[in-house]
């Protein structure tokens, strides 16, 4: 059995155990999706998110996430946390203030920011392109919002 990095984060809080956990697999190289499915089903968390090598110049690394039954194109959560995960593992990012995360729906720009406290932040700030929320409409079968600006519940409304 190869020894893989691994971190469990809190997302959406400066508070350990007050967030939503995710688990990611710092180094997943050579994992392949039955070993990824039954890793994510072990920690029994509502996704892992597993960092590789990016398939594209484009894009600086790809995380594929796992629910415990099954593999997301994509999903928010997941793509903060390992965004925020490898900012934490990985010195060749140091000092960047945006990263873009490929995912099996397309690119997906993140913004990160530290505060005098050492306190980082991690989110999706950008609009996706049409290509990214044609390939959510596919995937999950309802129309993503295109209208730049939503807040959070406006966003929810927008895809009842």
């Amino acid at each position: 059995m190869t020894a893989r990095r691994f971190a469990q984060v809190d997302v959406f809080t400066t508070r350990a155990g007050y967030g939503n956990p995710l688990a990611v697999v710092l180094d997943a190289e050579g994992l392949d999706a039955s070993s990824m499915q039954r890793f994510a089903a072990w920690t029994n968390l509502s996704e892992t998110a597993f960092v590789l090598a990016p398939t594209t110049s484009q894009a600086d690394f790809r995380v594929r996430i796992f629910t415990p039954r099954r593999e997301l194109p994509f999903a928010g959560h997941p793509a903060v946390g390992a965004t925020y995960a490898v900012l934490e593992a990985r010195t060749d990012f140091a000092g960047r203030t945006g990263l873009t995360l490929e995912c099996t729906a397309g690119l997906l720009p993140v913004r990160g920011h530290s505060n005098v406290q050492g306190d980082r932040t991690v989110g999706i700030e950008e609009k996706p392109d049409d290509a990214f929320l044609d390939r959510l409409k596919a995937a999950f079968g309802f129309e993503p919002p295109r209208k730049h600006g939503y807040d959070v519940v406006e966003t929810i409304e927008a895809m009842l």
